[in-house]
């Protein structure tokens, strides 16, 4: 998966943060990558192979979905100089996805595959790990596929 290694990031930096985590995480996460050089080599070695919008919008992406939140403004990075902006988080919402067995996720994706093919970019087949992944962690499959195709699919 392209972007496993900012999904194992964004999950280790989030859990270094003191609890709560605000609707501010973004920039702490990114705060949190500057402050520790094992993290910041991390991130600098996934801007050479990602390229450095693709990295933070995943790392964005990631915070949000493990934090099971959304994003609902954008705003100037006040903490971190990695970014010029971030979104924003709602607070904690109240129902968590339902979680999906990998082998329903596969059979979700694959069906969802072939009815949409034709207007989805050839692209798509490289984030077949990440759709799992997602389906895996409750996104509907149209979510999940919408997510992969704006983050560069």
């Amino acid at each position: 998966m392209r972007t496993a290694g900012v999904r194992r990031l964004a999950t280790e930096v989030l859990a270094s943060l003191p609890e709560p985590h605000g609707v501010d995480v973004i920039d702490d996460l990114f705060h949190g990558i500057e402050q520790r050089t094992d993290w910041r080599k991390r991130y600098n070695i996934l801007c050479d192979e990602l390229g450095k919008t693709v990295t933070n919008n995943w790392l964005g992406f990631w915070t949000a979905s493990l934090e099971e939140r959304c994003g609902v403004e954008q705003v100037s990075a006040t903490k971190s100089s990695l970014i010029a902006t971030y979104s924003r988080l709602s607070e904690k919402v109240n129902a968590p996805r339902k979680k999906v067995k990998e082998a329903d996720a596969l059979e979700r994706m694959a069906a969802y595959f072939q009815e949409n093919k034709a207007q989805l970019p050839p692209a798509i087949r490289k984030h077949r790990e990440t759709i799992v992944e997602l389906l895996m962690g409750g996104v509907p499959v149209e979510e999940a596929f919408a997510t992969v195709v704006a983050h560069g699919a």
